[in-house]
């Protein structure tokens, strides 16, 4: 794209501002290693088309005084002093004082400017590039510092170039010292006329840049305290007035001046950190695998394959970004107990983190805990004048963790057992993702999947007379269903239904709870095959009775880990204890070892410290081998080669 010429044949000021931007534009595609934002690239065009000042008028020694820290006139001190002198409105005072960021700024940019456009790096023995760097970083800290005062800060507000907030164009500024040399080197390419990224046509470069030399760069005659003219858009003999960018409509609509559509900013009462956890939550969504999602959680939750999918649906809709970002995913997972409600939420947690290496903060609320209507106290922090008023709540310091997360979790396990005033608390959350606690503070959970957990008439098939049996228990199963339907609709209110999800979870089967048998053996083996490197393994018999020992239709698959503990885990450890050969008595050199390490006397390398540590607690047994049997009445432990 070529610059629009005017009627001379020159480009006009809009011209030349569309075509900086555009060749900005496509150097940065070509260095996504440097990414250049919207805001970085006005930033490039307002240092090309407005830093047209003599050397004399931007390094002045008022500006490069406090820069240089001279005469005790560091930041801190100038900060301090100069709101120390602060007088009335409209004195000559309190007009320098707020020049101060701002010439420290013009500073940064004609360094800027010098170093990207003309070539120079030095001026009366100054190197421009530090001197640049240290000006961007005072014009944010005096910024900073004069804004504390209210009426300096009302004027910072509502006289800044950019529609920034005032504490983003602070932040804007630190970015401007960070990242000086990244912006030098656009510069530099951007006038290297003869470059084929630019293409840049040799007679206009004459206009744009009057003093270029033929290989990047501007001619500037020895002694340096010369004019470098001003940016000719129509011509070098008739510079025109400074060139202003359009602004950036509230900040987020670029610079082709497009406006948001409506209902698409995701800043509103919200803070920095929220507003950017939300698009990273979108840019993260987008890339999810959700096939490998659900094929890990089906690996680590059995049987439960249609309580997987829906969750996997809800996901789907986020990466489409067709999903509400204001209002949370809120599900009522409903079944019997120990069947995998509260392990499908963790393992979806985990598996996210996996993808994404980011956490996912979680919060795990014991329904039963909150039994009377002023335990509400211990989530929202207590009203003012009760005791701990002036304590945060407990979804109030979640919420410090969440807000800045891209996702987070709140799992409310066995709701049902809970005060209704707990189930209303989160209403107005499911409903428009925000809850306000005992200081007044709007807490926004958006970007939160509120999950509930409940057992509800499942528990009435424990006392529930019938007949003994397979078909017994698959009658009381299905009786068991009609009493859980019914007792949703009774306990739980309407409002708080149709606010959820309602996922069902399946009674597991056999072939699910023998795939659960192995996965939770697999892990005990594991740890002492690590530990000991002693392979266990189980005889078949020894499974169908361990199996029949730990699970019911009724209580699921819980009580078949605490058999296995049992069975697998304490037995095994005793038995090898008991077969260890002769333990040499430890010369406590390795504990000796360990406290240096803790003294930091030694440096920590944890791999070498677990190593040490496993070797001399390693059993020492004469097999290597270790075999579960059932002989019909007891288990049997068989060592073997």
């Amino acid at each position: 794209m070529s610059p629009e010429r005017s009627p001379g044949g020159a480009p006009g000021e809009a011209g030349w501002k569309d075509w900086v931007q555009a060749r900005l534009r496509r150097l940065a595609s070509d260095r996504p290693d440097a990414l250049l934002d919207d805001l970085e690239i006005q930033h490039l065009v307002d240092v090309i088309l407005h830093s047209s000042q003599l050397l004399d008028e931007a390094y002045t020694e008022e500006r490069l005084g406090p820069i240089l820290g001279r005469a005790g006139r560091g930041s801190g001190a100038l900060a301090s002093a100069a709101l120390v002198r602060l007088e009335t409105p409209g004195t000559p005072a309190l007009a320098r004082i707020r020049r101060l960021p701002d010439d420290a700024r013009a500073v940064g940019d004609q360094c800027l400017f010098d170093v990207g456009v003309t070539g120079r790096t030095e001026f009366r023995g100054l190197a421009l590039p530090e001197l640049g760097i240290r000006a961007y970083r005072l014009a944010s800290e005096l910024l900073g510092r004069l804004a504390e005062d209210r009426r300096l800060r009302e004027h910072f507000e509502h006289n800044r170039l950019r529609p920034l907030p005032l504490d983003e164009e602070i932040a804007f500024l630190r970015q401007c010292a960070q990242r000086f040399g990244i912006h030098a080197e656009f510069l530099r390419s951007l006038v290297a006329s003869d470059s084929p990224a630019t293409g840049l046509p040799r007679e206009w470069a004459a206009n744009l840049f009057p003093l270029a030399r033929p290989g990047g760069g501007i001619e500037v005659p020895p002694g340096g305290d010369v004019a470098l003219g001003g940016i000719g858009l129509a011509g070098p003999e008739s510079p025109p007035e400074p060139v202003r960018l359009e602004t950036l409509a509230a900040g987020r609509a670029g610079l082709s001046g497009t406006a948001p559509l409506e209902g698409e900013s995701l800043g509103a009462g919200r803070s920095r950190e929220e507003v950017v956890a939300a698009y990273e939550r979108m840019l993260l969504f987008s890339s999810l695998d959700l096939a490998a999602l659900r094929d890990g959680l089906r690996e680590r939750v059995i049987g439960q394959n249609e309580a997987i999918q829906t969750l996997c649906d809800e996901f789907a809709l986020h990466a489409a970004a067709t999903q509400d970002p204001d209002k949370p995913g809120s599900f009522l997972l409903v079944g019997p107990t120990g069947v995998g409600k509260n392990h499908l939420v963790e393992s979806l947690a985990r598996l996210l983190e996996a993808q994404w290496r980011v956490p996912v903060p979680m919060l795990v609320i014991e329904a039963p805990n909150y039994t009377d209507p002023s335990d509400i106290h211990d989530l929202r922090g207590s009203t003012r004048g009760f005791i701990r008023s002036d304590e945060p709540g407990l979804l109030s310091l979640f919420h410090q963790t969440a807000a800045t997360a891209p996702f987070s979790v709140i799992l409310v396990d066995e709701v049902e057992k809970a005060h209704p005033h707990l189930r209303q608390f989160f209403l107005p959350l499911m409903d428009r993702g925000r809850v306000t606690d005992n200081r007044g503070q709007a807490l926004h959970f958006g970007g939160c999947l509120v999950v509930f957990t409940s057992n509800l008439g499942y528990e009435d098939m424990l006392s529930a007379a019938a007949p003994i049996g397979y078909s017994g228990e698959a009658a009381r199963g299905r009786a068991g269903e009609v009493r859980a339907e019914q007792g949703l609709r009774k306990a739980l209110s309407p409002e708080f239904m149709n606010r959820l999800k309602i996922v069902r979870f399946a009674h597991l089967d056999t072939a699910a709870i023998g795939r659960i048998f192995d996965l939770e053996f697999g892990r005990i083996a594991a740890r002492f095959e690590a530990a000991h490197g002693l392979a266990l393994s189980v005889d078949p018999a020894a499974r169908e009775e361990l199996i029949a020992r730990g699970y019911s239709r009724t209580f699921g698959a819980r009580h078949l880990a605490a058999v296995l503990h049992r069975v697998c885990n304490v037995a095994v450890a005793r038995k090898i204890r008991e077969d260890e050969s002769a333990r040499p008595k430890g010369s406590g050199a390795l504990q000796a070892w360990l406290e240096e390490v803790r003294r930091g006397e030694r440096a920590f390398d944890e791999a070498e410290v677990r190593a040490r540590v496993f070797e001399e607690a390693r059993a020492r047994t004469p097999y290597h081998r270790l075999h579960i049997d059932w002989d019909g009445e007891t288990f049997t432990y068989s060592g073997l080669q």
